[in-house]
């Protein structure tokens, strides 16, 4: 492999390593209840749909 190839190797597995603790930070915080975008949107469907 050329230098290239390993740079792009690195490049995307730090991706997919991102992705991937992107995904748990943001379930954490969304179970935690903060006021994230999705969970904003998520409650106030939740009050429409009651009343």
């Amino acid at each position: 492999m050329t230098i290239f190839e390993h740079i792009f190797s690195v490049i995307g597995i730090l991706i997919i390593i991102g992705g991937f603790i992107y995904g748990i930070y943001d379930s954490y915080f969304e179970g935690k209840g903060t006021s994230s975008s999705k969970a904003s949107a998520s409650t106030s469907a939740q009050t429409t749909d009651a009343v």
